[in-house]
Protein backbone atom coordinates (compact mmCIF):
# COMPACT_ATOMS: atom_id res chain seq x y z
CA UNK A 1 0.00 0.00 0.00
CA UNK A 2 1.43 3.37 -0.99
CA UNK A 3 1.92 6.19 1.49
CA UNK A 4 -1.41 8.05 1.64
CA UNK A 5 0.22 11.30 2.72
CA UNK A 6 2.85 11.50 -0.02
CA UNK A 7 3.11 14.11 -2.74
CA UNK A 8 1.50 11.91 -5.38
CA UNK A 9 -1.55 11.24 -3.21
CA UNK A 10 -1.96 14.92 -2.29
CA UNK A 11 -1.59 16.08 -5.88
CA UNK A 12 -4.20 13.55 -7.07
CA UNK A 13 -6.49 14.52 -4.20
CA UNK A 14 -6.12 18.23 -4.98
CA UNK A 15 -6.82 17.72 -8.68
CA UNK A 16 -9.97 15.76 -7.90
CA UNK A 17 -11.17 18.00 -5.05
CA UNK A 18 -10.73 21.24 -6.99
CA UNK A 19 -12.85 20.32 -10.02
CA UNK A 20 -15.67 22.78 -9.17
CA UNK A 21 -13.16 25.56 -8.63
CA UNK A 22 -11.55 24.80 -11.99
CA UNK A 23 -14.95 24.50 -13.67
CA UNK A 24 -15.77 28.01 -12.44
CA UNK A 25 -12.45 29.37 -13.67
CA UNK A 26 -12.95 27.71 -17.03
CA UNK A 27 -16.45 29.16 -17.48
CA UNK A 28 -15.21 32.59 -16.37
CA UNK A 29 -12.31 32.46 -18.82
CA UNK A 30 -14.52 31.39 -21.71
CA UNK A 31 -17.10 34.07 -20.94
CA UNK A 32 -14.51 36.77 -20.54
CA UNK A 33 -12.76 36.03 -23.85
CA UNK A 34 -15.52 37.50 -25.98
CA UNK A 35 -16.41 40.18 -23.47
CA UNK A 36 -12.87 41.53 -23.21
CA UNK A 37 -12.43 41.36 -26.97
CA UNK A 38 -15.60 43.38 -27.60
CA UNK A 39 -15.46 45.82 -24.65
CA UNK A 40 -11.72 46.48 -24.52
CA UNK A 41 -10.53 45.91 -28.07
CA UNK A 42 -8.22 48.95 -28.15
CA UNK A 43 -6.20 48.24 -25.03
CA UNK A 44 -2.61 47.12 -25.19
CA UNK A 45 -2.91 44.73 -22.23
CA UNK A 46 -2.13 41.07 -22.89
CA UNK A 47 -5.71 40.01 -22.02
CA UNK A 48 -6.41 37.76 -24.99
CA UNK A 49 -3.28 35.67 -24.57
CA UNK A 50 -3.71 35.40 -20.80
CA UNK A 51 -7.35 34.40 -21.09
CA UNK A 52 -6.59 31.81 -23.79
CA UNK A 53 -3.87 30.26 -21.63
CA UNK A 54 -6.18 30.23 -18.58
CA UNK A 55 -9.02 28.65 -20.55
CA UNK A 56 -6.69 26.00 -22.00
CA UNK A 57 -5.09 25.19 -18.63
CA UNK A 58 -8.38 24.89 -16.78
CA UNK A 59 -9.86 22.75 -19.54
CA UNK A 60 -6.91 20.33 -19.31
CA UNK A 61 -7.33 20.29 -15.54
CA UNK A 62 -11.01 19.45 -15.93
CA UNK A 63 -10.36 16.61 -18.36
CA UNK A 64 -7.97 15.02 -15.90
CA UNK A 65 -10.00 15.75 -12.77
CA UNK A 66 -13.27 14.52 -14.24
CA UNK A 67 -11.80 11.34 -15.68
CA UNK A 68 -13.95 8.53 -14.28
CA UNK A 69 -12.74 6.88 -11.12
CA UNK A 70 -12.55 3.12 -10.90
CA UNK A 71 -15.56 2.91 -8.59
CA UNK A 72 -17.60 5.84 -9.86
CA UNK A 73 -21.35 5.69 -9.59
CA UNK A 74 -23.26 5.84 -12.87
CA UNK A 75 -25.83 8.59 -13.31
CA UNK A 76 -29.42 7.58 -12.91
CA UNK A 77 -31.68 7.72 -15.96
CA UNK A 78 -33.54 10.84 -14.81
CA UNK A 79 -30.39 12.75 -13.91
CA UNK A 80 -28.56 11.98 -17.14
CA UNK A 81 -31.63 12.92 -19.20
CA UNK A 82 -31.99 16.21 -17.30
CA UNK A 83 -28.32 17.05 -17.75
CA UNK A 84 -28.51 16.24 -21.47
CA UNK A 85 -31.61 18.41 -21.88
CA UNK A 86 -30.01 21.31 -20.02
CA UNK A 87 -26.82 21.09 -22.07
CA UNK A 88 -28.92 21.20 -25.25
CA UNK A 89 -30.72 24.25 -23.83
CA UNK A 90 -27.40 26.01 -23.24
CA UNK A 91 -26.48 25.31 -26.86
CA UNK A 92 -29.76 26.77 -28.12
CA UNK A 93 -29.39 29.81 -25.86
CA UNK A 94 -25.86 30.38 -27.11
CA UNK A 95 -27.15 30.23 -30.65
CA UNK A 96 -29.85 32.82 -29.79
CA UNK A 97 -27.62 34.95 -27.55
CA UNK A 98 -28.65 38.26 -29.11
CA UNK A 99 -32.13 38.06 -27.55
CA UNK A 100 -33.00 39.25 -24.03
CA UNK A 101 -34.80 36.00 -23.24
CA UNK A 102 -31.61 34.07 -24.04
CA UNK A 103 -29.61 36.19 -21.60
CA UNK A 104 -32.07 35.59 -18.76
CA UNK A 105 -32.59 31.96 -19.78
CA UNK A 106 -28.87 31.20 -19.77
CA UNK A 107 -28.62 32.10 -16.10
CA UNK A 108 -31.70 30.07 -15.22
CA UNK A 109 -30.67 27.03 -17.26
CA UNK A 110 -27.17 27.03 -15.79
CA UNK A 111 -28.70 27.34 -12.30
CA UNK A 112 -30.82 24.26 -13.07
CA UNK A 113 -27.75 22.45 -14.42
CA UNK A 114 -25.84 23.09 -11.21
CA UNK A 115 -28.90 22.08 -9.17
CA UNK A 116 -28.74 18.71 -10.97
CA UNK A 117 -25.03 18.62 -10.16
CA UNK A 118 -25.78 19.17 -6.49
CA UNK A 119 -28.15 16.22 -6.61
CA UNK A 120 -25.57 14.00 -8.32
CA UNK A 121 -22.68 14.90 -5.99
CA UNK A 122 -24.90 15.19 -2.90
CA UNK A 123 -23.31 18.47 -1.91
CA UNK A 124 -24.70 21.94 -1.44
CA UNK A 125 -24.41 24.34 -4.36
CA UNK A 126 -26.67 27.05 -2.95
CA UNK A 127 -24.26 29.89 -3.72
CA UNK A 128 -23.69 28.74 -7.28
CA UNK A 129 -27.36 28.08 -8.08
CA UNK A 130 -28.47 31.41 -6.60
CA UNK A 131 -25.71 33.37 -8.33
CA UNK A 132 -26.43 31.85 -11.75
CA UNK A 133 -30.13 32.52 -11.35
CA UNK A 134 -29.54 36.13 -10.30
CA UNK A 135 -26.83 36.78 -12.91
CA UNK A 136 -29.32 36.34 -15.74
CA UNK A 137 -31.42 39.20 -14.38
CA UNK A 138 -28.61 41.38 -12.97
CA UNK A 139 -26.88 41.84 -16.32
CA UNK A 140 -30.00 43.53 -17.66
CA UNK A 141 -28.95 46.56 -15.60
CA UNK A 142 -26.01 47.11 -17.96
CA UNK A 143 -26.80 49.12 -21.12
CA UNK A 144 -24.77 46.74 -23.27
CA UNK A 145 -25.72 44.70 -26.32
CA UNK A 146 -27.31 41.36 -25.46
CA UNK A 147 -24.33 39.35 -26.73
CA UNK A 148 -22.09 41.08 -24.20
CA UNK A 149 -24.68 40.63 -21.48
CA UNK A 150 -24.74 36.93 -22.33
CA UNK A 151 -20.97 36.72 -21.85
CA UNK A 152 -21.26 38.65 -18.58
CA UNK A 153 -23.73 36.07 -17.26
CA UNK A 154 -21.02 33.43 -17.70
CA UNK A 155 -18.37 35.63 -16.10
CA UNK A 156 -20.52 36.32 -13.03
CA UNK A 157 -21.79 32.75 -12.76
CA UNK A 158 -18.29 31.39 -13.26
CA UNK A 159 -16.93 33.60 -10.49
CA UNK A 160 -19.64 32.37 -8.12
CA UNK A 161 -18.89 28.77 -9.12
CA UNK A 162 -15.20 29.40 -8.44
CA UNK A 163 -16.04 30.77 -5.01
CA UNK A 164 -18.24 27.75 -4.24
CA UNK A 165 -15.45 25.47 -5.44
CA UNK A 166 -13.02 27.23 -3.12
CA UNK A 167 -15.40 26.60 -0.22
CA UNK A 168 -15.66 22.92 -1.21
CA UNK A 169 -11.90 22.60 -1.45
CA UNK A 170 -11.35 24.24 1.93
CA UNK A 171 -13.97 22.08 3.65
CA UNK A 172 -12.54 18.92 2.08
CA UNK A 173 -9.03 19.87 3.15
CA UNK A 174 -10.19 20.52 6.71
CA UNK A 175 -11.99 17.16 6.78
CA UNK A 176 -8.98 15.29 5.43
CA UNK A 177 -6.60 16.98 7.86
CA UNK A 178 -8.88 16.32 10.88
CA UNK A 179 -9.26 12.61 10.15
CA UNK A 180 -5.88 11.30 9.00
CA UNK A 181 -6.89 7.71 9.81
CA UNK A 182 -9.41 7.88 6.96
CA UNK A 183 -6.74 8.84 4.42
CA UNK A 184 -6.12 5.25 3.44
CA UNK A 185 -9.81 4.73 2.58
CA UNK A 186 -9.85 7.93 0.51
CA UNK A 187 -6.57 6.92 -1.06
CA UNK A 188 -8.05 3.60 -2.21
CA UNK A 189 -10.86 5.51 -3.99
CA UNK A 190 -8.39 7.83 -5.74
CA UNK A 191 -6.40 5.03 -7.29
CA UNK A 192 -7.61 4.26 -10.73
Amino acid sequence: MEDSTGFRWWSRWFLRASYLLMWGLSVTAMGSEGLLHERFANTSWPWPETIHVAAFATTLWLFWALWPLRESEPLTGNTSAAVFLLVVCVGVLTWQREHVWAVVGSGLVCAALFACGADVYRRSLVLTVAAWGLAGFAVLLFPWPNGQRYDLVFVLGGLATTLQGGFWLASDLIAVRRHPQELSAVSDNLRG
